[in-house]
């Protein structure tokens, strides 16, 4: 039972890094048409939903 929790643990770590990693490129991105802006505030978005999954 000890291990599973383990794993999970590191899925979660794992996916806050995910998270993380496409708020900061939503940072870099920068919007040429209507369709960047979109996918720009997208992957902005994702990190808020991403830590409330959890919960």
């Amino acid at each position: 039972m000890m291990i599973a929790g383990l794993l999970f643990s590191y899925d979660l770590l794992g996916y806050g890094m995910m998270a993380l990693s496409t708020f900061f490129i939503g940072l870099t991105i920068k919007p040429k048409n209507k369709k960047d802006k979109w996918l720009k505030y997208l992957m902005m978005i994702h990190f808020k939903y991403a830590g409330e999954s959890d919960k």
